[in-house]
């Protein structure tokens, strides 16, 4: 099975990216991975440094309530595994997300942002370095964008030789989009 990992700041891009990585499970029956990584914030006192406990406590309880919410009317009489399952994680969000990349049959659907610079306001830092990181195919959403099927994929590469080692990715893909 496919899994779709997610990743959520619970801003309104990661909502929207949600809310088109849902319709894009449906079309490769997948289950989706709503994944938040926690930077955990210190504090300097009396020159020592303290980690705020507290804070990794409430956005792993932020994100636990998100996908017990999402997941009510998915659980039922007929299905007992939840559709959407949690993933909570401490560190570099890049470097964990890259990590997750990796795992074998996987998409990553993640939401734009619109402060920074010029380029970053199409796409947010954490996007671009994605871009270069990402192990996995990689779908990024801007504000307002809302999922329609796929019929065209479109496979950008600077050398042939790069295009020809990893191109099986994308294949796998829209065969399982055919299927449809």
């Amino acid at each position: 099975m496919t899994k779709i990992l997610v990743p959520t700041d619970f801003s309104d891009a990661s909502n929207n990216a949600y809310n088109f990585a849902n319709h894009l499970s449906k079309d490769l029956t997948g289950v989706l991975l709503l994944t938040h990584i926690y930077y955990p914030t210190s504090t300097d006192v009396n020159q020592f440094v303290v980690i705020n406990e507290e804070a990794e406590k409430i956005h792993r309880e932020k994100l636990d309530s998100l996908v017990n919410t999402l997941n009510q009317d998915w659980i039922g009489s007929f299905v007992k595994e939840p559709f959407i399952e949690g993933v909570f994680k401490v560190g570099f969000p890049r470097v964990e997300l890259t990590e997750m990349s990796k795992q074998s049959d996987t998409i990553m659907v993640m939401g734009t942002t619109g402060s920074g610079d010029n380029f970053k306001k199409v796409f947010g830092s954490l996007s671009l370095d994605m871009i270069d990181h990402c192990y996995c195919p990689l779908f990024l959403v801007p504000p307002g964008a809302a999922y329609s099927k796929i019929d065209e994929i479109v496979y950008l590469s600077e050398t042939l030789k790069t295009m020809q080692t990893i191109c099986y990715t994308p294949e796998k893909y829209v065969q399982k989009l055919d299927q449809i």
